[in-house]
């Protein structure tokens, strides 16, 4: 909602707007191969065919197309970085199709930085159609 200095509404939403902030932490990915881990023991998938699969899917909501043994291979490839600030400009890519490895995960208000970058677009655009 936007206000002039007398409080008056200039322009209004109700728009629902999303942002995401995503990270992956591989701690310990050097640690055996890419294929010595799983999500669950493969026996699980007879036994409690149910939690195999919510397992599968909480993967999949975090971490889209990557199968875990081909990020903990990358990850076992990708130079050892700790996290700088100056590295915010590498969350704005798609960190799901490219995802940024680090020793150390970035502060919240990094996060928050990067999630929230584009809130000011939906005022800009209020301020435009007024000036219509």
């Amino acid at each position: 909602m936007e206000r002039l200095a007398d409080g008056a509404v200039v322009a209004r939403s109700n728009d629902p707007w999303n942002a995401v902030a995503r990270v992956i932490y591989a701690s310990g990915a050097d640690r055996g191969g890419p294929t010595d881990y799983c999500l669950a023991p493969p026996s699980m998938k007879q036994s409690d065919p149910h939690d195999y699969d919510a397992r599968q899917r909480e993967w999949k909501s975090h971490c889209g197309s990557w199968d875990l043994s081909d990020l903990l291979a990358r990850a076992g490839k990708e130079p050892r970085r700790s996290y700088a600030s100056s590295m915010r400009d590498e969350f704005y890519a798609d960190t799901e199709s490219r995802p940024v490895f680090l020793t150390d995960l970035p502060p919240a208000d990094d996060l928050a930085v990067v999630a929230l970058r584009d809130a000011w677009k939906p005022v800009l655009e209020a301020v435009r159609r007024m000036e219509r």
